[in-house]
């Protein structure tokens, strides 16, 4: 066997292990295909004070139910950039009650403040009584993806989509808009 040949199938073998790995490492940390759903306890919703009871706009939901509803929605698959260590951050905008949540998902924990800051991947934009009958469902994910076909739920991509893939955001994709 010549020299040439020995280092032609050296470096096709080469290659085809790390195409190999490659896929290997896209399957395991950009499809992230088995996580376990982490369980939150779903919170009541906050109770109408009479004096606010003809007030449609009154806030019934909190970062808990945001924590709930993204939780229920998958985005506890999502994970650190697996280069730059980046976290998945989310921004909840619910329009009526004029109020705007950050989400971060670190270890597959979802954690909310209000507050309209931070570098943000996705933004989300809504009104309280879609959350609400998000809250509500038994089947969530389908009735947030209805409710994003019918326009009632908004989504703006505000990441590359490389970055959103290299967070684990395919999934939601997956599930979320199929």
């Amino acid at each position: 066997m010549s020299r040439t040949l020995l280092i032609l199938l050296i470096s096709v073998s080469i290659l085809i292990l790390g195409v190999a790995i490659a896929g290997l490492i896209f399957y395991s940390i950009v499809i992230n295909p088995e996580i376990e759903k982490p369980i939150i306890e779903k919170p009541p919703l906050i109770e109408i004070p009479q004096e606010e009871i003809e007030n449609p706009n009154f806030p019934r939901i909190n970062e808990g139910h945001i924590d709930y509803l993204l939780n229920e929605l998958g985005f506890y698959s999502l994970h650190k950039h697996i280069t730059t260590g980046e976290l998945p951050m989310i921004n909840t905008a619910v329009i009526n009650i004029n109020k705007e949540y950050f989400s971060v998902v670190r270890d597959n924990n979802i954690e909310t403040v209000e507050s309209s800051e931070g570098d943000v991947d996705i933004k989300i934009r809504t009104n309280q009584d879609v959350l609400i009958s998000l809250w509500d469902s038994e089947t969530p994910a389908q009735d947030a993806n209805d409710y994003y076909e019918s326009g009632d739920i908004e989504m703006e991509i505000l990441k590359s989509q490389e970055e959103l893939a290299l967070k684990g955001y395919l999934v939601i994709y997956e599930n979320f808009f199929s």
